[in-house]
């Protein structure tokens, strides 16, 4: 959806984390004079709201088995997405510079068991979990993760920004992964 603050003549877009009765939770990513102007709003104000916009995860509306990976705030629209068609041989993947950055992370940690979370912080020091790494995802990992899956049935969800997705693009086709079983959404504003 796109949301317009009144007398700001700008609009962007956001993710709906959840719908609540008459209030919507909004994923926003600090960042930038849009969204501090956001984050100053009084409850009550009015906005401008155009959509929701958008359904690059159309083709997993269903209970396949499917692979989730995020980059940075582009969680926000699979965590939604998660807690409606994961299935029990689903992944679900999590990039992101920092833990503390991840937006709804304990949500997420709700609706999808610890065994196929896998969390990636490319600037932590250390992690000890063996599901969190202190690196950031590439072809090894990959590998590691979906050793033991059959990537023909897999479709995977890729959001996040267009270098991120290029990247992971990369490394899942080096490991057979089809390009048309690939579904991205680019976060760049």
């Amino acid at each position: 959806m796109y949301l317009q603050l009144n007398g700001f003549g700008e609009s962007r877009p956001f993710s709906i984390l959840s719908v609540e009765g008459d209030k919507l939770r909004l994923g926003i990513k600090l960042e930038g004079r849009f969204t501090k102007k956001v984050h100053q709003l009084k409850a009550g104000k009015n906005v401008n709201i155009f959509g929701p916009l958008g359904q690059f995860t159309a083709e997993g509306h269903n209970q396949k088995d499917k692979i989730i990976i995020s980059g940075g705030i582009g969680i926000t629209p699979l965590i939604a997405f998660a807690k409606e068609y994961f299935t029990p041989n689903s992944i679900f993947i999590v990039c992101n510079r920092f833990k503390e950055d991840v937006v709804d992370l304990d949500d997420l940690k709700n609706s999808v068991p610890s065994k196929n979370l896998f969390e990636f912080y490319s600037q932590e020091d250390s992690i000890t979990n063996p599901h969190h790494k202190a690196c950031r995802l590439d072809q090894q990992n990959l590998q590691i993760i979906l050793a033991s899956k059959n990537l023909n049935k897999y479709k995977v969800f890729l959001c996040g920004s267009s270098g991120f997705m290029k990247s992971i693009i990369t490394n899942l086709l080096s490991i057979g992964l089809d390009r048309n079983n690939i579904y991205t959404e680019e976060f760049s504003f």
